[in-house]
């Protein structure tokens, strides 16, 4: 084994074990509910209920065979199974960007590893994964016709990409606008840069407006058909609930150390602009413009900037040192001696130990599991929900998904696009202790609470005469309704 390869070897190592969590999100629960209900029932298309207070509301299940493959990965594997799944997904993405950038594998691989810091935050055990292979996917696809490494024929595979992505996730649209931005980006360039274009021919960027044409079509090969091209808009992007309660629809804020990285690495891709030697193209900059501005006005966007940075970083840093003594290291260009004998056996022994270190850590992980689960849901306290058959109960939002993988109707749960604005609004009357706080648990006559000991709410419920405490532990309290 060479340096090159062992660098390689530790780097993707490296990404899994870091992709590697207990899943502990929220509506993991839900979706692994939703997967199930569709195996025996068929794909709902109104609550099937899973809550009490959405029974006839329109539900698009956009992510339908994602979560089937989530409750066959769950009945297969169990929540490690699912764990190791989503590791992989994320893992075999950033495989994909690394692979058309620049300077492999040194810059190229520490340009990856800076964005896999960055998006860190937002990748776990949630369908969104598949909106950042997708992406990968797509600029793979793209960037290695534009660099004359396959052909052009490759990009019709694209339209099929987008017929399996648009039933596994509503993101499917970043796949759309990715093309989009390569088609409007390079075409203006080689219609008024030509003698600075090194891109697609003509036919080429005539074959992907075709494959534009053919991916929008093709999203319409899902069970909702044409609501599919709106869901997106109507029900998240204008969503002015989602994007006030919901913590990972706002800004970033760069006074927590874990967004530091994704700020510096966005300063540090201007810089390289700033400084490469190599043309800076329009589609670098509607990349970036536009993914940045999308990241600092929803946390939740940051993974996709750092879908298109690592390509477009990679290639202005190479450029940024073109001139100095480090490039051919740094472009990767520098032949490679072959290994003594002894440096192979040492290499292979370094990378034996850090597939030990990685097992045990992967072992340590997934033996969590059960813990980092009591630790964020309120696992007795729904089992005595379960022992005493209590019904209508409000419960905390983060809670919900848990509640229906358990079997209990919940008044509120992360599926935010199906309850809508005006009832968001309304659960939060209570959860924030607003003066009209008791409206929402009398207009869907509530019974019981479920929510965290000592919040807030909990202050205000333990004073009123009207309910009284029935269940309590260190995490979770339930209160019981004492009047009719």
């Amino acid at each position: 084994m060479s340096v090159r390869q062992l660098f390689i070897f530790i780097l993707f190592v490296g990404f899994f074990a870091f992709s590697l969590r207990p899943p502990v999100d929220p509506d993991m629960w839900w979706h692994l509910k939703t997967g199930e209900y569709i195996l025996e029932n068929g794909i709902p298309y109104q609550d099937p209920p899973f809550s009490f207070t959405a029974v006839d509301n329109e539900w698009i299940t956009h992510e339908w065979l994602t979560e089937i493959g989530m409750i066959g990965v769950y009945r297969l594997g169990g929540l490690a199974g699912l764990a190791i799944f989503f590791a992989a997904v994320v893992t075999g993405s950033f495989y994909l960007l690394y692979r058309v950038s620049d300077g492999r594998p040194y810059t190229a691989g520490f340009v990856t590893m800076w964005g896999v810091t960055a998006a860190l935050p937002f990748l776990g055990t949630r369908p969104q994964m598949i909106n950042l292979l997708g992406g990968a996917a797509v600029i793979f696809i793209v960037e290695q016709v534009r660099a004359g490494r396959i052909a052009a024929r490759w990009l019709w595979s694209i339209p099929l990409l987008i017929v399996l992505w648009v039933n596994m996730h509503g993101g499917y649209l970043l796949g759309l606008a990715i093309i989009g931005v390569y088609l409007v980006g390079d075409g203006l360039q080689h219609f008024f840069f030509t003698d600075q274009y090194d891109g697609f021919t003509w036919s080429e960027w005539g074959v992907l407006a075709g494959v534009a044409v053919a991916g929008t079509f093709a999203a319409l090969i899902n069970p909702f058909g044409i609501q599919m091209w709106t869901y997106a808009y109507e029900t998240t992007l204008t969503s002015e609930a989602m994007q006030t309660y919901i913590t990972e629809w706002r800004s970033p804020d760069f006074q927590l150390t874990y967004f530091w990285f994704f700020g510096l690495m966005m300063i540090a891709t201007w810089v390289a602009i700033a400084y490469s030697r190599r043309p800076v193209t329009i589609t670098d900059l509607l990349f970036i413009i536009g993914t940045s501005y999308t990241a600092l006005s929803s946390m939740r966007n940051i993974p996709i900037f750092v879908l298109v940075a690592i390509p477009i970083m990679s290639r202005h840093v190479v450029g940024s040192l073109e001139t100095t003594v480090w490039y051919p290291t740094i472009s990767g260009k520098r032949p490679e001696t072959p290994p003594a004998p002894r440096i192979k056996i040492i290499n292979g022994v370094l990378a034996a130990i850090l597939c030990l270190a990685a097992a045990v850590y992967a072992i340590n992980e997934l033996q969590s599991i059960s813990e980092a689960v009591e630790e964020n849901f309120p696992v007795a306290a729904v089992q005595f929900i379960e022992e005493n058959n209590l019904e209508r109960i409000y419960n905390e939002y983060a809670w919900g998904g848990y509640l229906i993988w358990r079997g209990i109707p919940t008044f509120i749960d992360g599926r935010a696009d199906l309850f809508g604005d005006e009832f968001i609004h309304l659960y939060m009357q209570a959860f924030r202790q607003q003066p009209s706080w008791q409206e929402p648990l009398d207009i869907y006559d509530v019974n019981y609470v479920l929510i965290r000991f000592e919040s807030g709410l909990d202050t205000l419920l333990n004073a009123s005469p009207d309910w009284q405490p029935i269940y309590q532990d260190e995490m979770a309290i339930i209160y019981q309704r004492q009047s009719p």
